[in-house]
């Protein structure tokens, strides 16, 4: 977490990891989770750690890690077409395969999954699902960062080419009683949500 500062002289995590000045403080300083890379072993997470497994992730051929405004993402790439005979483009629609979503997780600190939204009063929590892209048989994601237009995800798919897909969230207050979002239409960037509220 680029944002945690330590209780002494306030610095960041990387002074947690070995040789650092706060090496051996994880525990005291309540660093565990917003330092998790730096204080693997301290607090536990290297040795004897019990890994995650993302599921849902059918296909999986390719991961790309990108950072955005503070926050830790993977991008997988997801095609259900690397098998034998299925490697061309034309071989893959033939097959008649519905290819998966792939999916863009984000670290919590301990893990990646769900991308994570803004609690009123500061926090965060953990969506239900994973984000995904409609990008075909996906072979990579490449995070592109453009001046002025902040940072594009490029996907690579054997089925649909290349796109882009700006890496910009809008934020939205003061929506109490929300119960379901369904998508209606979409239009270039800009798309329409049907809002369901509890009164």
């Amino acid at each position: 977490d680029p944002s945690f500062a330590s209780p002494y002289q306030g610095w960041g995590c990387e002074t947690y990891a070995e040789g650092g000045v706060n090496m051996g403080f994880c525990v005291h300083d309540s660093a565990c989770r917003a330092c998790a890379a730096s204080c693997n072993l301290e607090c536990g997470f290297a040795s004897g750690r019990e890994w995650t497994n993302v599921l849902a992730l059918r296909g999986a051929v390719r991961t790309t890690h990108f950072s955005s405004e503070g926050g830790e993402f993977l991008a997988v790439s997801q095609s259900l077409c690397s098998g034998p005979g299925l490697g061309e483009r034309t071989a893959c629609e033939a097959s008649g395969i519905v290819q998966p979503q792939s999916a863009i997780l984000q670290w919590d600190g301990l893990a990646f999954g769900p991308l994570l939204t803004s609690k009123p009063g500061g926090g965060r929590v953990s969506h239900q699902y994973s984000m995904r892209a409609q990008a075909g048989a996906c072979r990579d994601f490449v995070p592109v960062p453009l001046q002025g237009e902040g940072l594009m995800l490029a996907s690579v798919s054997l089925t649909r080419g290349v796109d882009m897909y700006a890496w910009d969230f809008n934020v939205v207050q003061g929506l109490e009683g929300v119960t379901a979002v369904d998508p209606v239409g979409v239009s270039g960037r800009s798309g329409v949500l049907c809002l369901s509220f509890r009164i």
